[in-house]
């Protein structure tokens, strides 16, 4: 569980490559976010939220937790291994000067289905995710 003192705040936060067991539910996951809002960088790479079942096809985001609010974050860098774990990132951050996205595909090597980014493009483009097709 993670705890955090309410007078500090973090100017870059980097959560990399986490396993399930250790990584913050969604409402752990905005708690640590809406803490720090004066968070400058964020880098997150296969440590996102973790749904508590995994055949849910429905974003985190839409589960409980609104947007948050981070007005000083500038650089955002996502590695994703599952569309859905980027799209739900994607869908907290209320980020207005943000400048620089950087995506990555961290899909292991060895799995031989590539990870569609269009859903992620499409909704930079558009503010909205819908299924493209």
């Amino acid at each position: 569980m993670l705890t955090w003192q309410n007078n500090v705040s973090l100017v870059f936060l980097e959560l990399d490559y986490h396993s399930r067991d250790v990584r913050s539910s969604l409402e752990e996951f905005c708690q640590l976010l809406s803490s720090n809002s004066q968070l400058e960088i964020l880098k997150i790479h296969g440590s996102g939220p973790i749904k508590s079942d995994p055949d849910d096809n429905v974003t985190l985001a839409h589960h409980f937790c609104q947007s948050i609010h981070l007005p000083s974050l500038k650089n955002v860098i996502l590695g994703y291994h599952d569309i859905s774990e980027c799209q739900t990132i994607l869908e907290l951050l209320d980020a207005p000067n943000t400048w620089r996205l950087h995506l990555k595909d961290k899909s292991y090597k060895a799995e031989p289905e590539r990870q569609d980014a269009s859903l992620i493009l499409s909704f930079l483009a558009t503010g909205k995710f819908s299924d493209v097709k």
